[in-house]
């Protein structure tokens, strides 16, 4: 399927609902436009869509894992503290006052995560 399939693909599917397409389907599209309307996108609707119909070519028939929030911001805090110490050389001490976390917390994550990419 080429570009030019997909791009009027994502145009009739966001225009209407087809019988068959699941609803969780336009319920990303919704969640896409929402988000994209607030940063004020006026195609919101129409780029949506085709965020999702890409989804669907690049992971379509695959079961697709999404990490509850709760999980993202434990990574991602995770991530931060490893960059505090590693990359922008701040000391455990500090680490355990900025994210109010102990001393132990923070050996841990240090132990557990490998040093991040030097980029």
């Amino acid at each position: 399927m080429n570009r030019n399939n997909l791009d009027s693909m994502a145009r009739y599917i966001s225009s209407e609902r087809i019988q068959g397409i699941p609803d969780s389907f336009y319920d990303l599209i919704d969640i896409f436009e929402s988000e994209l309307k607030e940063s004020g996108l006026e195609c919101a609707r129409k780029v949506a869509g085709k965020l999702v119909v890409l989804q669907a070519w690049q992971c379509g028939g695959r079961g697709v894992y999404f990490p509850s929030l709760k999980r993202l911001a434990a990574l991602t805090r995770q991530n931060d503290i490893l960059n505090d110490y590693y990359r922008n050389n701040i000391s455990v001490a500090e680490i355990v006052d900025k994210y109010h976390i102990t001393q132990g917390a923070v050996y841990q994550i240090l132990r557990e995560k490998p040093l991040p990419d030097k980029r």
